[in-house]
């Protein structure tokens, strides 16, 4: 039951090998961890960190060639009946801040919320969500499967990150709310459509909200940006550059709402993928009201997407 005022700084921690959580595991403890590198682990899940029902601190770490995912993020549930009615969840709700996750075999950062609910079909319209992860100032790139992967009931902010070149799409959400605001989502390859950022909802339950930020150089080109699901209604992209090619096979609409302010012009990244060349059409262009106060590199922002 530790707090954030347990602290873990300045460790390599590497050749962890476990089911779960080979570099770094927390259950229903919340410390901070910073100034870490975190490299060369095995695990099933979470090679890295493995948190579970935590609201760890997790700032200015490395996490980098684990295998099994960089991190993962778990509620922990507990069943109070064997008839599966009642139950308790500490959801899992850490702030990862300014960390470089990379070159993890697995996803780089994988966000699960309430799956009980789901699994026995009463999931609970309206009800507050117990998950609740921020994600601010990350470069998540180059791990072998999605970037960001969210799923059942997870509330997460993705802010002032730059997810590319990950072997999958940029960010996945299934049955989850999810706002991505000035990031940089790009050159991540994935075997499907949607390959910047894709969800899927059911029930009125989850969206994503891009806001900000810019979607480009996703392959395949079928669309960068998509959202399947009677929830989608609540999915929104605005202040965004994107590629607005979309190809979708069989009777697949995309139910993204494109608004305000959009551009779909090359927003000239860097060879780097995360950072804009002056000329860029992302200059100025996001929409103040949004934009965080410094940007990934901890600099004061102008307005731009990204």
């Amino acid at each position: 039951n530790e707090d954030n005022e347990s602290v873990v700084s300045g460790f390599t921690i590497r050749g962890g090998y476990i089911n779960c959580g080979a570099g770094i595991y927390c259950t229903t403890s919340s410390p901070t961890i910073q100034n870490c590198v975190i490299s060369n682990n095995t695990a099933g899940s979470g090679g890295g960190i493995y948190l579970l029902g935590s609201s760890a601190t997790i700032k200015k770490c490395t996490v980098r060639e684990n295998s099994g995912g960089g991190i993962s993020c778990n509620p922990h549930e507990f069943l109070s009946d064997p008839n599966k009615i009642q139950y308790w969840v500490t959801g899992c709700s850490p702030l990862i801040e300014q960390c470089d996750i990379e070159d993890n075999a697995g996803a780089g950062i994988y966000m699960n919320g309430t799956y009980l609910t789901y699994l026995w079909g009463n999931m609970c319209s309206g009800c507050p969500y117990e998950s609740l992860p921020k994600v601010l100032k990350c470069r998540i790139a180059g791990n072998s499967s999605d970037g960001v992967s969210a799923g059942y009931e997870v509330e997460a902010l993705l802010e002032n990150c730059a997810v590319i070149k990950n072997s999958g799409r940029g960010i996945y959400s299934f049955l989850s709310e999810l706002t991505v605001r000035n990031c940089t989502i790009a050159q991540n390859h994935s075997a499907d459509y949607g390959a910047g950022i894709y969800g899927i909802f059911d029930l009125s339950k989850g969206f994503i909200k891009v806001e900000n930020s810019i979607v480009w150089g996703n392959s395949p080109n079928t669309s960068q940006i998509a959202a399947d699901g009677s929830g989608s209604a609540h999915s929104t992209a605005d202040y965004t550059d994107y590629d607005p090619t979309e190809y979708f096979p069989g009777d697949f609409d995309n139910d993204i709402v494109f608004g305000s302010g959009n551009i779909t012009n090359d927003p000239l990244l860097c060879c780097d993928g995360q950072h804009i060349q002056s000329g860029s059409p992302c200059i100025n262009a996001a929409n103040p009201a949004w934009a965080p106060a410094v940007d990934i590199d901890g600099e004061s922002r102008n307005t731009d997407m990204g």
